[in-house]
């Protein structure tokens, strides 16, 4: 463990130059007139454009977003209503269409985009949601609900096109992503106000009332300019300038600016879009990219959730009104999506639609177990009316800070100009497409599978989005060795009163806490063989530990096997404790090495909540063996990333070490330059051969001694003692809630904790 901090002591210094080195040596490898002129027009802009008047222009296109939520919003409180009046398939039908009139909206928008303008395009809008709302307001038959529905739907695929690609366009990049997160939580905040109006009046009155939202849609557009970018693409120079000036202010160099905007435009002017541009490497990865993001989201159910919510909650029985629980759900949607606006740019994008997945099936598969035990043992479930509320907060919070806001967002930053119209038309129209098939079969999934197969389903495609993502984020992999420890530490507590009787307490305490001892040689055996083997060698090396860890555990049938098992878990997270950081560190840019590295102590944290979950229905011998999934998870996504460039520079395997970084940043990005700071550091170290009077330096001591104290105050806070004992602890205080629910509820709030660390820590 000594060997393994000093290491990290000399890596961090050297990183920390290696960030110095780069900043100073850019301009003998790169175009430098170019480089530097684009730094300070960035710098400058950043101070000199104006906030206000960018705020009240994206606010005006997204409130067309506003509009379309109070669309979605209207289908859970008045559904109910209309109970008897229509068939459960004509209540499907009134319920989807608005998918279905989406999905042709967006289409229409991808076509008219670049021939009516951003702005007009918005503008048409209002009168299509106006006419939609007035017809769903007085119909008295199914045919008007049908035709208003739709209405409604193909304004809102109109505006899912024209309001992303105008505020991205009108946007200066400091707030691009702030303002592009806005979208999502303006369809939120419509539906927030929907479902509170919707407690009070009736479907008819709660439609008409929304007219009101296209109108203030219409004239908000009516006064903000066109996009500059537009305006350039049509030749309308003395606009596209005034355009900036009234969206930056009067001093913003604005002349820099359409500059840059002007050079883009010509690039791809004469650039008349044919079938062959659309299914080139260009377009068809960022395509099938989008497309991906927007499958797993709408199979993670939110559509069929949100329009079916009250009808959800009056399914589950629970004691409080069915639109107040909508209300309440709908009030976490929007502060979840109030604060994805704010750490948007903060976090990377991977991170939050990995944690989003993650938690997503969490939810998920806890609504689907209440909804079994609450068919085949009601009386099971009567001290559970919180869970289907809980759940849905849980799944509606994560799904704002990732799966939510986070495909539309990459839409408009992955596809290139020339085919950004037509190809964001596409993503779009994929996503409404599904959204209607999955809200319109809602029921008939229940029918067929019952509301537990149903949320599990949607539970399996959450799963399959986080497998998805974390294929596409090198960044994340390293981590899974600490999702693997968090599994081996969390199965303490659901097992350890499991085996009670069967074991003396002194033993049971021994197979509890063996785990930290094997952590402790486990960190030892790392910092010996984290220069020999390698990072990512090392890090593969854990999983076979871990496997044969939980095998021992599964299998045991006594006490030998279960210390020898605990024993190996606990090697292989001291081994991973050592690996992880170092790999993560050295592969991560400095702008995300702060949010990677605290992703270690967020995948422990998940994998305690996981196996939390997990044991509340399984015994400790098959949660064990459950628990093999996650290293031979980890084994296969490290096998397809490369190894630490630091390391492969000490190993003189140069190539790999390009190809690696290559690999890491992209083919664009100037590898070249990092590879040289990296050799630097790497040669002013390596012929440092590391003795224990090195110990007694200054520039070692403090650090260390620091260390040491921080990891003492940790441990003696009694973290361990809790964690691994939760359960008994609950069972103790004789609390009327089932001690392992309490304990995945703790779970729940630790998981966040650390995700928020991860967002703040490199503030």
């Amino acid at each position: 463990m000594l060997i393994a901090s000093l290491k990290w002591i000399n890596f961090k210094r050297t990183s920390e130059d290696d960030v110095s080195t780069l900043k100073m040596k850019n301009i003998e490898n790169i175009d430098e007139t170019f480089q530097m002129k684009q730094v300070k027009r960035i710098e400058h802009n950043e101070v000199k454009a104006k906030l206000a008047p960018q705020l009240f222009a994206a606010l005006a296109a997204h409130l067309g977003a506003f509009t379309l939520g109070a669309g979605i919003g209207w289908s859970s409180p008045s559904i109910p209503q209309l109970d008897g009046s229509y068939t459960k398939l004509e209540l499907s039908l009134i319920s989807s269409l608005l998918n279905f009139g989406a999905f042709l909206g967006s289409i229409l928008g991808g076509i008219l985009v670049d021939k009516l303008g951003r702005k007009r395009l918005s503008m048409t809008t209002s009168p299509i949601f106006v006419l939609g709302f007035l017809l769903v307001g007085l119909s008295h038959n199914l045919t008007m609900f049908v035709a208003g529905r739709l209405l409604i739907g193909v304004g809102g695929g109109i505006a899912s096109v024209a309001s992303p690609i105008y505020v991205a366009e009108i946007s200066s990049p400091r707030y691009r992503g702030a303002f592009g997160s806005g979208f999502t939580l303006l369809i939120v905040a419509g539906i927030t106000v929907t479902y509170t109006m919707g407690i009070f009046t009736s479907w008819s009155t709660l439609s008409l009332i929304s007219i009101v939202f296209p109108l203030c849609n219409f004239v908000c557009m009516f006064v903000v300019p066109e996009s500059p970018n537009y305006l350039i693409i049509k030749d309308e120079d003395t606009q596209a300038r005034n355009s900036l000036i009234w969206l930056r202010g009067k001093e913003y160099p604005y002349e820099i600016e359409l500059s840059d905007i002007r050079k883009s435009v010509e690039a791809t002017r004469n650039t008349k879009l044919k079938f062959r541009d659309l299914i080139t490497a260009e377009v068809l990865k960022p395509l099938f990219l989008g497309m991906a993001l927007m499958f797993f989201q709408q199979f993670s159910g939110i559509n069929a959730a949100l329009y079916n919510l009250s009808s959800i909650f009056s399914a589950a029985g629970g004691d409080l009104n069915s639109n107040v629980q909508s209300v309440i759900v709908a009030l976490v949607q929007l502060t979840a999506a109030l604060t994805t606006v704010f750490i948007a740019d903060l976090a990377g994008r991977k991170v939050l639609l990995s944690a989003s997945g993650v938690f997503m099936t969490i939810s998920h598969a806890a609504l689907g177990t209440y909804f079994y035990f609450n068919s085949h043992n009601p009386e099971s479930t009567v001290s559970l009316g919180w869970l289907p509320l809980a759940s849905l907060i849980l799944y509606i919070t994560f799904y704002s800070f990732g799966f939510g806001p986070l495909p539309w967002a990459i839409m408009g930053e992955i596809l290139p100009v020339h085919v950004k119209g037509t190809v964001s038309s596409i993503i779009s129209g994929f996503s409404w497409g599904l959204a209607f098939l999955v809200t319109f079969f809602f029921e008939s999934f229940i029918e067929v599978m019952g509301e537990s197969g149903v949320f599990w389903m949607f539970g399996s495609f959450s799963l399959f989005s986080v497998i998805y993502v974390i294929f596409y984020v090198p960044e994340t992999k390293a981590h899974l060795g600490a999702f693997a420890f968090g599994a081996g530490i969390g199965w303490s507590s659901p097992s350890m009163p499991q085996l009670e009787g069967s074991y003396t307490k002194t033993e049971l305490s021994l197979i509890s806490s063996i785990i930290n001892l094997g952590a402790f040689f486990g960190a030892i055996v790392g910092g010996f063989l984290v220069d020999k083997l390698g990072r990512k060698n090392l890090s593969l090396m854990t999983s076979p530990v871990f496997v044969v860890g939980f095998s021992l555990i599964g299998l045991s049938s006594n006490l030998a096997m279960l210390l020898a098992g605990r024993l190996l878990i606990g090697i292989g997270g001291g081994i991973a404790s050592v690996a992880a950081p170092i790999y993560v560190g050295e592969i991560s840019t400095p702008r995300y090495r702060g949010t990677f590295g605290s992703g270690f102590v967020l995948l422990i944290v998940m994998g305690i909540t996981v196996v939390y979950a997990i044991g509340i229905f399984t015994s400790w011998s098959t949660l064990s063996l459950i628990s093999i999934i996650f290293p031979v998870f980890h084994f296969f996504t490290m096998l397809v990333v490369p190894g630490s460039p630091n390391f492969l520079i000490m190993s003189d395997k140069e190539p790999q070490a390009m190809a690696a970084l290559t690999w890491l940043r992209g083919k664009k990005y100037p590898s070249d330059v990092e590879l040289s700071s990296i050799k630097k550091s790497v040669e002013a170290t390596i012929s440092v051969n590391l003795k224990v009077k090195i110990i007694g330096e200054p520039q070692v001591l403090k650090p260390l001694f620091l260390g040491v104290a921080l990891m003492f105050f940790q441990e003696f806070s009694g973290i361990n003692a809790v964690l691994n004992n939760l359960s008994s602890i609950f069972s103790a205080t004789d609390g009327t809630l089932n001690s392992n629910v309490q304990s995945l509820i703790v779970g729940i709030v630790q998981v966040t904790s650390a995700l928020i660390t991860v967002f703040i820590a490199d503030l």
